[in-house]
């Protein structure tokens, strides 16, 4: 079993312990992120070799290096279960010891959120690459193995990703339909991304985007500084930032940003940006979240005909992109319905997990299968590396409702 060290909710921790006084300004933390890994090397490295993930690199014409990694389109046995319980979530990945060809049902662009790195899309890269589509997990500028570069809240790092698809389709590896699936600032990359690549685009997929990126900003920070129970370091890390940055110190440092960057934080407006979109767009929002509140993406949801918004009662920001067992299949149905030209609402089965669970994902199963247990956890240890499972526990014992 490996705990996540530096999972979302380690991420949110590492701001506490900035704000309470390790890092040199609070601008300086808004504007120049530090990606964290949500597995450990050891884990990361077996989960690359047993999938096969293909690195590469790209320069874009501004210059930036963007470190990325392919999945191709394979069954490889996996089997994705969560189980909820005490506060807690866990997740487990299990991989077969063979990979089988599948035929390509499309293109996927992962972009992952901040403070995080292309490794914490892995998971939902592999539950789709068994479905048929080839995935791209790329590092956003600034974090990961990408280079240093000055952020943009999703508008600068949309213009990355949009040189990576057209590189990557000029080489013939995205083969279509593409689409894009970005998760926090990773979802405002994507819909900032549509304007570039609509001729390129199928369809986007953006979980828990913010609305606007000062909000955004400040919403993560009251998040990082919320109380929760994560242990007697955490809750003086956090009293000690609320203590340290109230709301006046907060809005100084994200003026300080916005200068650091020659960008007006307040002004980079997702809504506006979709309003004009001409793509088929799924927005997906935990109504628990306590780092964007729901009701920003609310204020998206009725932004353009093209929209499609889905609210999940019992899922929050750190829960909802880990939730593959329920919404993998679903979303696979939803970007074939795109693809055919129907820009339909996604359609859910029960939660599986609202019966007690676990719940599991497998390709070879039909459904999220509640009380699921044919994938529990081996001992560690025993299994070889291909067939051994790669199992995470996430770091926050009581995730907020």
């Amino acid at each position: 079993m490996t705990e996540l060290p530096r999972g979302a909710a380690a991420v949110a921790l590492g701001l506490a312990t900035c704000l309470a006084g390790g890092c040199t300004s609070l601008g300086e933390r808004i504007a120049q992120p530090h990606s964290a890994r949500l597995y450990d090397v050891e884990t990361l490295d077996q989960m690359e070799s047993t999938i096969g993930v293909e690195p590469g690199r790209f320069r874009t014409p501004d210059g930036v290096t963007l470190a990325y990694g392919v999945v191709a389109p394979a069954m490889r046995g996996m089997t994705y279960t969560m189980s909820r319980g005490d506060g807690s979530m866990t997740f487990a990945i299990r991989l077969g010891e063979k990979a089988e060809t599948v035929p390509t049902t499309g293109s996927v662009i992962f972009l992952h959120g901040w403070g995080l790195d292309a490794s914490s899309m892995l998971p939902w890269a592999l539950a789709l690459s068994e479905l048929g589509y080839q995935g791209v997990v790329a590092d956003l500028r600034n974090h990961g193995h990408s280079s240093r570069a000055p952020a943009g809240f999703g508008t600068r790092e949309a213009q990355d990703v949009a040189a990576l698809v057209e590189h990557l389709q000029a080489e013939g590896r995205l083969p279509p339909p593409i689409y894009l699936f970005g998760v926090s600032y990773g979802a405002a990359t994507a819909l900032f991304a549509e304007p570039l690549l609509r001729d390129r685009v199928t369809g986007i997929v953006a979980m828990e985007s913010y609305a606007a990126a000062g909000d955004g900003v400040r919403g993560f920070i009251a998040g990082a500084q919320a109380d929760r129970d994560d242990g007697l370091r955490g809750s003086l890390m956090r009293a000690f930032a609320r203590w340290r940055y109230d709301a006046p110190a907060v809005e100084r440092g994200v003026r300080q940003a916005g200068q650091r960057l020659g960008l007006d934080l307040d002004a980079i407006d997702v809504r506006a940006t979709l309003a004009g979109t001409a793509t088929c767009t799924l927005l997906l929002h935990g109504a628990g979240d306590r780092y964007i509140p729901v009701a920003a993406a609310r204020t998206l949801a009725d932004a353009s005909p093209l929209v499609r918004y889905r609210e999940l009662p019992d899922e929050n920001h750190l829960s909802l992109p880990l939730r593959i067992d329920w919404l993998a299949r679903p979303l696979d149905a939803w970007l074939q319905q795109v693809a055919n030209g129907e820009c339909s609402q996604l359609r859910l089965p029960p939660d599986p997990l609202a019966e007690g669970g676990p719940s599991q994902f497998s390709a070879s199963g039909m459904a999220p299968a509640a009380n699921a247990r044919s994938a529990s956890p081996v001992p560690p240890g025993a299994g070889t590396a291909s067939s051994r499972p790669t199992e995470a526990v996430t770091d926050e014992p009581q995730l907020p409702r």
